[in-house]
């Protein structure tokens, strides 16, 4: 016995509403975004040694993953080191002139704080990425980029902001270097080339 369910125009209406509704919030929370959040982390990023490391749990920890990636693609060295893995014996994969990302919305998350304060023992600069100015790992020493990002029962547009603000950096990142490199080749003298 199959059973065919025939579509009504009432959840294709409803589908609609709730795909431009959060295509809308998302648009208005990546527009809350300030420049110096991204600039922020561009001075310790381009003056590291190291490499870019970017670590949270859960959906914050999926989007470190993901910030990982875009670095990657657009040329800054960048790896995912769950914050878990990093507590219990990774912890020596984040060295001096590394710069840890952490990523927590209510810069809360235990494992994550615990990450933060070992990459600072281990030399590295800690970049904080959270929406909660004075939590626990906002802590002095740290470069604190903080998204105002408004309260969602569903975080989808809180998702895409975070998401694109890596976008966003990878972006300005590249832009940096480029514009660097071109202002080496400018200073040599037709000598050098």
């Amino acid at each position: 016995m199959s059973i065919t369910i025939q579509p009504t125009a009432e959840p294709g209406r409803a589908a609609a509403t709730a795909a431009r509704a959060v295509l809308r919030r998302s648009r208005d929370a990546v527009n809350t975004i300030p420049d110096d959040a991204v600039m922020a982390a561009i001075e310790p990023i381009a003056a590291m040694t190291g490499r870019v490391i970017i670590t949270g749990v859960g959906t914050s920890g999926d989007l470190a993953r993901v910030g990982a990636t875009v670095l990657s693609s657009c040329g800054t060295p960048a790896y995912f080191l769950h914050a878990t893995d990093m507590l219990h014996g990774a912890s020596g994969a984040v060295v001096a002139g590394d710069v840890l990302i952490a990523v927590s919305q209510s810069g809360d998350t235990p494992e994550v704080v615990q990450s933060a304060i070992e990459g600072q023992q281990c030399g590295a600069h800690v970049i904080v990425l959270t929406s909660v100015p004075g939590s626990a790992l906002a802590a002095p020493g740290r470069t604190v980029v903080v998204l105002d990002l408004p309260e969602e029962d569903f975080p989808l547009a809180s998702t895409v902001a975070r998401t694109m603000w890596f976008v966003a950096l990878a972006e300005a990142l590249h832009a940096f270097r480029t514009a660097s490199d071109r202002v080496v080749r400018l200073g040599r003298s037709d000598d050098d080339l």
